[in-house]
């Protein structure tokens, strides 16, 4: 996570949930729809600006929203594509996917089925979230191989909704293809889960000390 969405998350969720450590279980979950819906004008408050943005090229092929750039995969729309469905799948509670279904497009995603399990249990608003994707980064090889463990990669950017209402604007996951199939890495899933407070399985919050590009 950068710097930024440390000092976004701590300003946001702060001011949302109250002191760090308070457990969000341990709140009435009525509370949590009003808070999801207040998230994205707390976290716009905390945001600069005059953040930077990458160069980006709108292929029209893939959504008339969703812009695409960065290193050339050999087939950049397709993957935009597949890199795009794999973050739906996981995160879009409109996507009808199960919890086995999602976890089987994470990278380890086996370790995150217990607390996947019990946040859809325990706070069912996460479940009706929505994503609008918005930036699809490719990355070259060497950075893939740092950034998400392998190549190629891809950094997928996106606006979390609650109904109509924007939640938080701007999340992304890494997506790495493994194995022919888009994954998102398990510290960027990780990443998103830690917004509901969640404590992640160890071994997921950083990538692996030896990783080789595919």
């Amino acid at each position: 996570m950068s710097a930024r969405d440390g000092a976004l998350l701590a300003c946001g969720l702060g001011a949302i949930f109250g002191q760090p450590g308070t457990s969000i279980t341990m709140r009435k979950i009525g509370s949590i729809v009003t808070a999801v819906a207040a998230a994205g004008v707390l976290l716009a408050a905390c945001s600069s600006p005059n953040a930077a943005s990458p160069s980006k090229t709108t292929i029209g092929s893939v959504n008339s929203s969703v812009s695409v750039s960065g290193y050339q995969t050999g087939n950049q729309a397709a993957d935009a594509k597949a890199a795009i469905a794999t973050a739906r799948t996981v995160i879009d509670g409109g996507s009808g996917a199960t919890i086995p279904q999602r976890t089987a497009l994470i990278v380890d995603g086996d370790a995150f089925t217990p607390l996947v399990t019990s946040l859809d249990q325990k706070l069912p608003v996460f479940s009706t979230l929505t994503i609008r994707p918005t930036t699809v980064l490719f990355d070259p090889p060497q950075a893939c191989v740092i950034r998400a463990g392998g190549s190629p990669c891809a950094m997928v950017v996106f606006d979390i909704y609650a109904g109509a209402g924007k939640a938080f604007a701007s999340r992304n996951v890494e997506v790495v293809k493994t194995d022919g199939v888009w994954k998102i890495t398990a510290p960027s899933y990780c990443a998103l889960l830690q917004l509901a407070g969640a404590v992640c399985p160890p071994g997921t919050t950083s990538l692996p000390s030896t990783t080789t590009a595919k």
